[in-house]
């Protein structure tokens, strides 16, 4: 059943995370003073266990709504602030395969939305450009105000999606 299996997923990781509060590391900032705060292996660790956490928060969002069972709240959500913070949980993947990933937000774009649901839908673009993106490639997270909509951008200086492999790109 897809929906046990995500509801097991998004549990495990809050099993396995480190509260570091208890052990008097506070984090005030982005991801890069979180990462000068503690050895690389631990950061390495919390990284990878927060995008494990957002993965199966993912798994299970999907499930819930394949099976219409998700409630959908919308609120007025800072997009901005949401790139930011996917992109900042993403730079250490990047750094690590040679990337360069930056964020270009010249001003805050204010939506009504939902902020978990917009927070999957940018990291699963931005893993996306990391994962079929040459090593030493760019990659540019962008968010603007435009005709009256939001637009999210994130765009890579990757080889692109072979013109055969195009139409299935949307295909599960």
């Amino acid at each position: 059943r897809p929906s046990a299996v995500a509801e097991f997923l998004r549990r495990s990781p809050s099993a396995i995370s480190i509260d570091f509060g208890s052990h008097g590391i506070e984090f005030v900032g982005s991801s890069h003073s979180r990462r000068k705060a503690i050895p690389l292996s631990l950061y390495t660790a919390l990284t990878e266990t927060e995008r494990l956490h957002h993965t199966a928060n993912t798994l299970l969002h999907i499930a819930q709504a394949e099976a219409g069972t998700l409630a959908i709240e919308m609120e007025r959500v800072d997009l901005s602030a949401v790139v930011r913070d996917v992109t900042d949980l993403y730079q250490p993947l990047a750094e690590e395969r040679g990337l360069r990933l930056s964020m270009d937000a010249t001003a805050d774009v204010h939506i009504l939305g939902h902020r978990e649901l917009l927070s999957h839908a940018v990291a699963n673009l931005i893993d996306n450009a990391i994962k079929y993106s040459g090593k030493g490639a760019a990659v540019t997270v962008a968010t603007r105000a435009a005709g009256g909509r939001a637009i999210v951008e994130v765009s890579d200086t990757g080889p692109g999606i072979a013109r055969e492999d195009a139409s299935r790109v949307f295909d599960r």
